[in-house]
């Protein structure tokens, strides 16, 4: 009788134990797994529709359902909950690459698979990404809360260091997944890349009367050299996508060099027109590359003698001169045949003062802006000197499966 009574009393406790050991292990991260038959892993959905943009030199952009080769993306995410931040994937991110099995089961993969885990309605991840052919080692980049390294919740962000280059693009995207939405908390993550160069060309034309020229370069001077690519993920839940800690040089980034013929009256043999965009890193065309400020104009009023005002008036010339010499430039230089091989190379063009040509607008364009496209036409006239405008458009935007992706 003592000996049933005795066992009686351990299964009870063991039931009183039982749900308090449940409470315990829910605080704690499960354990990896090893198969991907079981359901809650954490996937991604990015469209799968990456057509090829030429246009761009995107080289990212392939369509893998072509099978020319896998496309890959860098991933990051913190989980946030319990009043912790718990770093998935490491602080250097992990790849995610599309897998085109030929069966009808083609997915985007990684390893090891991470898997969601939901303690309560509060509970958020902040997925982060960036899209660009090289993931390795040679571009630094890292999840941080901020610049300094320390934890600031909703301010999340990849720091890539990204030197000036041409030959590929690099696109980037972020989304939050809460709790609170019960109905996606497990399901793919829907990732919508953007762009973070701007595209710009150059289009040379001879206008000149009766003369031929031969153009020789095309450069750009004064524009960011380096920076970090940065998203946020705001305290609305939204992306936010920004440059900072911009690098300017004086040094010129040139776009061509070489002897292209351009005819007088040869239609489209005068007209220089790449077939393809150098991809830039966007920034403001007004702020010079010390940091230093526009001087101020002289006012009349505000000196008594008219010798006084003409000093200042000197003065200010002379500060304008070196303060526009240190802004973002286009520089062309050309020859001219039937005359000694000097160079004819006008004035620098302050890009800050060329005037847009689309929709006839008389309005200059202030900055570089990522996602879009600036052709500058240029036309020389040796006895009327040169004229520049330019037209802005967007990149196309493809619509593939959910979500859709800008390319």
């Amino acid at each position: 009788m003592h000996s049933r009574h005795f066992i009686f009393k351990l299964l009870l406790l063991g039931l009183v134990l039982i749900p308090w050991g449940c409470r315990r292990t829910e605080v704690q991260e499960p354990e990896p797994r090893t198969t991907t038959a079981e359901g809650g892993a954490i996937l991604f959905e990015p469209a799968v529709a990456l057509i090829r943009d030429d246009e761009t030199k995107s080289t990212l952009i392939n369509s893998v359902n072509s099978g020319a080769h896998s496309n890959s993306f860098r991933v990051f995410c913190r989980r946030v909950g319990e009043g912790r931040h718990t770093l998935l994937f490491g602080n250097t991110g992990t790849q995610v690459t599309w897998n085109p099995s030929g069966t009808g089961t083609s997915k985007w993969e990684y390893t090891p698979l991470s898997y969601w885990y939901w303690i309560s309605l509060t509970n958020y991840y902040d997925f982060l990404a960036a899209m660009y052919p090289r993931p390795t080692g040679e571009e630094a980049m890292r999840m941080l809360d901020d610049l300094s390294g320390e934890e600031i919740p909703g301010n999340l962000a990849i720091k890539k260091a990204y030197a000036l280059s041409d030959d590929y693009d690099l696109m980037m995207a972020g989304t939050r997944r809460t709790g609170a939405d019960t109905e996606k908390r497990s399901v793919k993550v829907p990732l919508t890349f953007q762009h973070m160069l701007c595209a710009v060309k150059v289009v040379v034309t001879n206008e000149s009367a009766g003369a031929n020229l031969t153009l020789t370069s095309i450069k750009f001077d004064n524009i960011v050299q380096s920076a970090y690519a940065k998203v946020t993920i705001d305290a609305l839940d939204q992306p936010e996508f920004s440059w900072i800690d911009t690098q300017r040089t004086n040094a010129d980034k040139s776009v061509f060099s070489g002897a292209q013929a351009l005819p007088y009256g040869g239609g489209l043999a005068g007209t220089y027109n790449p077939a393809s965009y150098d991809l830039l890193i966007p920034g403001d065309l007004s702020v010079a590359i010390d940091g230093s400020l526009e001087p101020k104009v002289p006012q009349r009023e505000d000196y008594k003698k008219e010798a006084d005002y003409n000093t200042a008036m000197a003065a200010y010339n002379t500060a304008l001169a070196a303060f526009e010499a240190k802004l973002p430039r286009l520089k062309i230089t050309y020859t001219t045949p039937g005359e000694p091989p000097v160079e004819h190379n006008p004035a620098p063009i302050v890009l800050r003062n060329v005037k847009q040509a689309r929709y006839g607008s008389a309005e200059t364009i202030p900055e570089w802006e990522p996602g879009v496209k600036y052709t500058y036409n240029v036309s020389i006239r040796l006895d009327g000197g040169v004229l520049v405008t330019v037209i802005t458009s967007e990149w196309d935007e493809v619509i593939a499966e959910t979500p859709g992706i800008l390319i």
